[in-house]
């Protein structure tokens, strides 16, 4: 498999669904304990971001606030995209919608379903059969990169064919190395247009290859709407907000075994997003 710069990821090397996979199972053999399953960001820049894997099993309290006014804005059937070990298609399924959980990670879904939730295994733009149709489609934890890119308006196109009348899309942008008053920390003044990153991931001794180069802020509303076109889509609210990254987590130096400089704390902007199907 090339990537986008021309290197090339190994045989055996893990996808990123594959290692999310990983790190949930060990997270729930742990019986969700900190400390004991972590995630690994590195990025381009250098920069390390370390996230303890208990954030995906913790409850509300504990989310950034853009997911809880994106779950909370769920109405009727919900299709939760990306649904991981199940947290935000628990806390919907709670509130006394039908939900229906997606994530192309079988160990994620066997996680998930062991936690109550009807999952299944899968992804956009290409939904598997028999899910039958909703009327929310739930892209929590910053899911909403999946409608942006060069599959963005296949993604918006294949959800509209299993959207009831009136539908909605809630979902959750997540824009990285910000600080408290949501201003980037990135330095982009020596280059022209948004600043573009790539990144791996890594758990334990498993590494992901290099993923392609991608604006930090992906998606940018313009992109969404450029998504949109001519799909039925149009998006009606937008709610930004500035959150720590993990506000529950220890602070944690060279745990990960790639680099010195690991970090857990600092900020994100978190932007909750509601489209909904116009035509």
């Amino acid at each position: 498999m090339l990537i986008e710069d021309g290197s090339e990821a190994l045989p055996d090397q893990p996808t990123v669904d594959d290692i999310y996979g990983y790190a949930f199972r060990a997270g729930e053999e742990a019986g969700g304990r900190p400390g004991v399953a972590r995630l690994i960001y590195e990025f381009s820049t250098g920069a390390l971001v370390s996230e303890d894997v208990t954030r995906y099993f913790a409850d509300q309290e504990y989310w950034w606030p853009g997911d809880v006014l994106a779950c909370g804005q769920a109405a009727g059937r919900v299709l939760v995209v990306g649904c991981g070990v199940g947290r935000h298609a628990t806390a919907v399924a709670q509130a006394g919608h039908d939900v229906v959980g997606l994530d192309p990670s079988s160990q994620a879904v066997a996680v998930a379903r062991r936690r109550g939730v009807d999952a299944r295994i899968g992804g956009i733009p290409d939904l598997p059969d028999g899910l039958g149709t909703f009327d929310t489609f739930l892209f929590a934890g910053g899911g909403l990169f999946l409608l942006s890119g060069p599959n963005g308006q296949k993604a918006l196109r294949a959800l509209a064919e299993v959207a009831n009348r009136g539908a909605r899309i809630v979902g959750t942008n997540v824009i990285p190395f910000v600080d408290e008053t949501g201003t980037s920390t990135r330095d982009s003044s020596r280059q022209a247009g948004p600043v573009r990153h790539r990144m791996r991931v890594k758990h334990g001794s498993r590494l992901t290859a290099w993923s392609r180069w991608e604006p930090i802020d992906r998606p940018t509303m313009a992109q969404l709407e450029i998504s949109a076109r001519d799909t039925g889509w149009s998006i009606e609210e937008t709610h930004r907000t500035v959150s720590p990254f993990a506000p529950e987590l220890e602070h944690t130096t060279n745990s990960a075994g790639i680099g010195d400089d690991v970090m857990e704390t600092g900020s994100v902007a978190v932007v909750m997003v509601r489209m909904r199907l116009v035509g």
